[in-house]
């Protein structure tokens, strides 16, 4: 089994914490809330609760991922990202 990572807690200036990561989906009958946090930004997307609307949020999540993969992995393998030894 694999171990789980530790969070990283963000504390703001006015001592309030923040997880480093998180998300939350609120559901509705007509409508479906993504919110996500990834350091100090914040991301809100509303999606349609059709079949179709659904799988288009999945589709959409899926190549945006791949395209995320793919650039790392150009981008670290890059010679200018390349450590100096």
């Amino acid at each position: 089994m694999a171990k789980a990572k530790a969070q990283s807690v963000i504390q703001t200036d006015d001592d309030t914490l923040y997880y480093e990561r998180c998300a939350g989906i609120d559901v509705h009958k007509n409508l479906l809330v993504v919110c996500m946090r990834i350091g100090r930004k914040t991301e809100s997307r509303e999606y349609g609760t059709t079949n179709l609307r659904i799988a288009k949020m999945l589709y959409s999540q899926l190549v945006f991922r791949k395209l995320t993969e793919l650039l790392n992995r150009l981008l670290l393998s890059s010679p200018f990202c390349q450590s100096a030894k």
